[in-house]
């Protein structure tokens, strides 16, 4: 996606960076983005003391749940499994996927694979995580597409592959045409007119 925006116009000599206003961001700013966004989403969503504050700060950047926050532990899971996340102009989907690896490693910390571990399998847990918290919009439908695509990918790699079942055992991918979206973020809504023929 980089590369294309970089590309010229050979008859205007302006690259699709400069005419559709679109910006790569780096990696580092993407983490920090989401590190911040879920920080203050579980913050303002629970009653902690300072303390604890810092020590979800310190569990979001670290990944290692701190043993100050065990008795949260179900109110922060909770919240993780409803949190909401809408990028306006994602692009290639750099801050939902960002955001979708940070939520796949804090559930894991709390509800570990394994013998005694509530979860299923990686790709179930990845998979509802997509449907239930991850929504992105763009003004380009190649950047919808290709945001898409990245979700669609994320979830391959995790599916478990048995050649002996029809098609290997690979489920469908699922429909992300309602959580990436074409849309120009920037104009409100048409005012709905009000229906008057039923009254």
């Amino acid at each position: 996606f980089e590369n294309l925006l970089a590309e010229q116009n050979p008859e205007t000599q302006e690259s699709a960076r400069k005419s559709t206003g679109s910006y790569y961001t780096p990696r580092e700013i993407v983490d920090y983005m989401v590190e911040q966004s879920l920080a203050e989403y579980i913050k303002s969503n629970l009653t902690l003391s300072k303390a604890e504050e810092e020590a979800v700060e310190e569990f979001i950047h670290t990944e290692e749940y701190p043993d100050s926050l065990k008795q949260h532990t179900a109110q922060i899971a909770a919240k993780l499994n409803t949190v909401k996340v809408l990028d306006p102009a994602c692009g290639s989907g750099a801050f939902p996927i960002g955001m979708l690896q940070k939520l796949m490693a804090l559930k894991l910390q709390l509800a570990p694979m394994g013998k005694g571990g509530a979860v299923k399998g990686i790709y179930d847990l990845k998979l509802q995580t997509i449907l239930n918290s991850i929504y992105g919009c763009d003004i380009q439908p190649m950047a919808v597409e290709l945001s898409r695509l990245r979700c669609w990918l994320s979830l391959i790699i995790d599916e478990e592959v048995d050649k002996k079942k029809t098609n290997w055992g690979i489920a469908n991918l699922p429909n992300l045409d309602f959580k990436f979206v074409c849309v120009n973020t920037l104009i409100g809504l048409p005012v709905m007119v009000e229906d008057t023929l039923g009254t």
